[in-house]
């Protein structure tokens, strides 16, 4: 299932169960984080998504977009290459220094395959860090479904012990007391009656 998928159907659950924080916090995972609401301040610390938090500076971006950037950056990380180099100085002449400089001719030669693995190390990096805010988004969908889940399994557990226990409590009551019982309505009804001449 694709995470906007997953975020639909979650953001229904939320709706039904009256998790309000939630429902509003998976319709910025779709829609985008707005800056000035507590909600939005609140996940964007819970799932990572600052990058200089001081300077408000972070991810605000729906978890489709950074989806995106993940995949295009990955594509890029695939795609570059670092060139060969092949650079062997020589010279007849044992005191000249052929490598330039400080190096000038071997930086000049190394200068492109450098930038590439520079390049490469930027994308590891953000895709890194992409893909830990995917990973804590999808981690607390899945917390709060598996939550939410227990929660009503064992509630409609809880209904139907008591339910069952009742209804034996209620036949035991009814062979043993069955003349009391049939008393209590009208025992209740004299006491509310009481109640309203005070």
């Amino acid at each position: 299932m694709m995470p906007d998928q997953l975020l639909l159907k979650t953001t229904r659950l939320a709706r039904l169960v009256e998790a309000d924080e939630i429902e509003r916090w998976l319709r910025f995972e779709m829609r985008g984080y707005p800056g000035d609401n507590p909600v939005s301040l609140k996940y964007m610390d819970i799932t990572g998504r600052w990058t200089e938090k001081e300077k408000k500076l972070g991810y605000w971006q729906s978890l489709a977009e950074i989806n995106g950037h993940v995949a295009a950056m990955e594509l890029q990380v695939r795609n570059l290459k670092v060139p060969d180099i092949h650079f062997a100085p020589s010279s007849s002449n044992p005191h000249e220094i052929v490598a330039g400089f400080g190096g000038a001719h071997v930086n000049k030669v190394t200068g492109v395959a450098d930038s590439v693995l520079a390049r490469m190390q930027s994308l590891t990096s953000q895709i890194g860090q992409l893909s830990g805010i995917r990973s804590r988004v999808l981690s607390l969908v899945h917390d709060f479904v598996s939550k939410t889940y227990y929660t009503l399994a064992f509630s409609g557990l809880a209904e139907t012990v008591f339910e069952k226990h009742k209804k034996s409590v209620d036949e035991l009551l009814r062979k043993t007391a069955g003349d009391a019982l049939e008393k209590i309505p009208a025992i209740y009804k004299d006491f509310l009656q009481g109640i309203g001449k005070q």
